[in-house]
């Protein structure tokens, strides 16, 4: 039986307070990224440690940059289709 991480469990409550006041094109890859990638890569390193060093802590700070950067895209009217590496380097 898999032993349950409260700490990842309150991730995607927290996950919703962040989104709520966030553009719908923000949620619809904010969300996707935590729960199809992050979340479940953290679920299964924890699967393989008793203790993930502050996992939650890194799944919190990887969704804040990416929200922070696609504010960044917005200000500057730029779609992810748009990138180009010198907006990455920016």
């Amino acid at each position: 039986m898999k032993e349950r991480n409260e700490d990842l469990e309150r991730i995607p409550g927290w996950l919703e307070h962040e989104l709520a006041d966030k553009p719908a094109a923000h949620v619809s890859l904010a969300r996707p990224f935590l729960h199809w990638f992050l979340l479940r890569r953290a679920r299964q390193r924890a699967a393989m440690r008793r203790h993930p060093a502050s996992a939650d802590r890194d799944l919190r700070r990887r969704v804040s940059v990416a929200l922070d950067f696609l504010a960044w895209m917005d200000q500057r009217g730029l779609a992810l289709a748009d990138l180009a590496q010198e907006h990455i380097d920016d």
